[in-house]
């Protein structure tokens, strides 16, 4: 510990001894807990629990994760689109999210019908193909890809208006394994 300022110092005198402390050319980093590469960048949105709860489901082979951005497009089902217009303004992150999400499932020849997107299925009550926004579902995922025949999830991790579209496509593994994953 370094004393900068004591009672009845100048401003000029504290900047001073500022001025004098000297990097450590030692230092680096602090080391990351529940790191893996698809979270570089997006662990400001990710809680560390969260972390924690993914890298150990890579880790024992329940999940494969894979990092992707989105990109804005059209959707051409006209249910889809009706189902967006009708959750958000075109203004929203979440909009703008959602319909990247479906753009991306029609783009793989998915029918956004199949699909349940943040909370809400769109079309179908049997939806295997999941979609989160925010990690706001997070806790939900493994039901999801186990008891619910989930094939993929997809999760938007921090949705903007402007910014890329960072999303964490989980897809299970050993769905033994999965099943035994209570998460949050």
């Amino acid at each position: 510990m370094t004393l900068l300022w004591r009672k009845g110092d100048t401003l000029q005198a504290a900047l001073d001894r500022l001025s004098e402390i000297r990097p450590d050319p030692q230092a680096g980093r602090a080391p990351r807990d529940a790191m893996l590469p698809q979270f570089e960048e997006l662990d400001d949105w990710m809680p560390l629990a969260y972390r924690e709860a993914l890298s150990d489901a890579v880790g024992s082979g329940a999940v494969t994760i894979e990092r992707c951005v989105l990109t804005e497009g059209t959707v051409a089902s006209a249910q889809a689109r009706e189902h967006l217009a009708d959750r958000w303004p075109a203004t929203s992150p979440l909009y703008r999210a959602a319909r990247a999400v479906v753009g991306d499932w029609e783009a793989r020849s998915i029918d956004p019908g199949k699909g349940h997107l943040h909370g809400a299925d769109i079309r179908d009550r049997d939806t295997p193909y999941f979609a989160g926004f925010n990690l706001r579902y997070f806790q939900a995922i493994p039901a999801c890809l186990t008891e619910y025949g989930g094939v993929e999830w997809l999760e938007v991790v921090h949705p903007t208006r402007t910014k890329p579209l960072d999303a964490l496509r989980i897809r299970p593994g050993d769905r033994s394994r999965l099943e035994q994953l209570r998460w949050g």
